[in-house]
């Protein structure tokens, strides 16, 4: 049977590649955070309903494996667990995904020049596996994006939500990385075999059954 540390890695692992704050998750499955920290810290004995809700929500899969059978599983499960590469590539499509979604719906209120622009570029690099070479480039965009990310841009008050983006800083910013990503895009959309879908990270929660 695993460890009570490595179901909690396993947990917190699952929680940081969909891209969910301890809060979130713990919003989702009916538990304070502060639970959710003691569950991925080993600090708390884990009721079995609640692994059960958390695999649910992170889209893991709870099963009782006979020990016969356990060798063969953890050779599976070793194959298909998600590489360093492929977590960073998850973590960059999460954040890709909130800008397309943060720069559509600016798009639509024309809020932010080039927003339709930008939100095509973030749309197609987040289903595509990005280039080794251009990784660092993203990444650097992404963080210069983060304040789009956080923007309230649901609110009703458009003025409000417009005078943060007059913010000379914040403009510049979205400039230099909206030009980068868009760069990229355009790199990956003329080199057709440079075009992979995304691989999204699998896992497996394996328990096995005492009584085998």
């Amino acid at each position: 049977m695993p460890a009570v540390g490595e179901i909690a890695r396993a947990l917190k692992d699952a929680r940081a590649n969909k891209g969910l704050s301890q809060a979130t998750l713990g919003g989702l499955v009916g538990l304070p955070q502060s639970h959710i920290s003691k569950i991925e810290s080993g600090a708390v004995d884990l009721q079995l309903s609640s692994l059960i809700e958390l695999a649910r929500v992170l889209d893991l899969d709870v099963r009782l494996v006979p020990r016969k059978a356990l060798p063969a599983v953890d050779s599976v499960v070793r194959t298909t667990a998600p590489s360093a590469e492929a977590e960073q590539q998850a973590r960059l499509h999460n954040n890709l995904r909130r800008i397309a979604e943060a720069s559509g719906e600016l798009s639509r209120l024309h809020l932010l020049p080039d927003a339709e622009r930008l939100a095509d570029a973030a749309n197609l690099l987040q289903k595509v596996t990005i280039p080794r070479e251009e990784i660092a480039r993203v990444q650097k965009a992404v963080e210069q994006l983060k304040p789009l990310q956080h923007l309230p841009i649901h609110t009703k008050n458009y003025e409000a939500l417009a005078r943060q983006l007059q913010d000379p800083g914040l403009q510049s910013a979205i400039r230099s990385a909206a030009q980068a990503l868009r760069s990229v895009r355009n790199h990956i959309a003329h080199s057709p075999a440079a075009v992979k879908p995304a691989v999204r990270p699998a896992y497996a929660l394996d328990e096995e059954d005492d009584d085998a």
